[in-house]
């Protein structure tokens, strides 16, 4: 055997096998749910974002980027086009209360719900007014 194919064949073995990159995976199936949240789902102290199934609705998506970007917990429920009407996007949280359509409102309440590590909220969503009054 030639050096190269040596070094080939060690590397090959080196490779892990698909069963323990299956292992490494989380186990929980990521929280996205069609419809409605079903009955036997606990969100906890997760909040529900409804959003549209097609992923073509602006306002959904900037809740949706933002819940993402600052790694928040919670549950996703797609739902048909049309079927929240102006109401896009929603937001049930943990408390009870609910927010629809209003992104500013919305984004607003996950800065406060998932803030940044750091000092202070992250400057990218600071209150409009603030912005206006400084």
């Amino acid at each position: 055997m030639l050096p190269w194919d040596t070094l080939l064949a060690s590397a090959l073995l080196a490779l892990p096998t698909w069963t323990s990159l299956e292992s490494a995976l989380p186990a929980v199936p990521p929280p996205v749910f069609r419809a409605a949240l079903p009955a036997d789902a606990d969100a906890g102290s997760r909040p529900v974002f409804y959003r549209d199934a097609a992923g073509l609705c602006a306002r959904c998506g900037q809740v949706w980027l933002t819940l993402e970007s600052k790694g928040a917990d919670y549950l996703t429920v797609l739902v048909e086009d049309g079927s929240l009407g102006p109401a896009a996007p929603a937001v049930v949280w943990p408390d009870g209360s609910v927010q629809e359509g209003d992104v500013r409102a919305i984004l607003e309440r996950v800065e406060t719900e998932f803030p940044f590590p750091g000092a202070g909220p992250c400057p990218l969503f600071r209150r409009i007014s603030e912005c206006v009054d400084n």
